[in-house]
């Protein structure tokens, strides 16, 4: 349960930062590398237990974290258009 939290803050920061990553497919991607990347680094180093259901867990927390973005995002240029149509009157 822990790694599935740790890569939420990644799927909704990375759609946020950069433009071009808003596509779901793409942010699970780079969430599915960065935890690869944790995996074999962890392998390598012999530190901690190298699994592969952690890259899985981890891929779906960016993709939650996505998720979350595309709502936050979604009731920022709901209240974005609020506000411009209010100063217009």
């Amino acid at each position: 349960m822990g790694n599935f939290i740790w890569f939420v803050p990644l799927g909704a920061l990375v759609p946020a930062l950069f433009i071009s990553q808003r596509k779901p497919e793409r942010v699970m991607l780079i969430g599915a590398i960065v935890s690869a990347s944790i995996e074999i680094l962890q392998y390598i180093l012999c530190t901690g237990v190298t699994d592969i259901d952690d890259v899985i867990l981890n891929t779906i927390g960016a993709g939650i974290g996505y998720i979350v973005f595309k709502i936050l995002y979604g009731i920022y240029k709901f209240l974005r258009g609020k506000l411009s149509k209010k100063k217009q009157v």
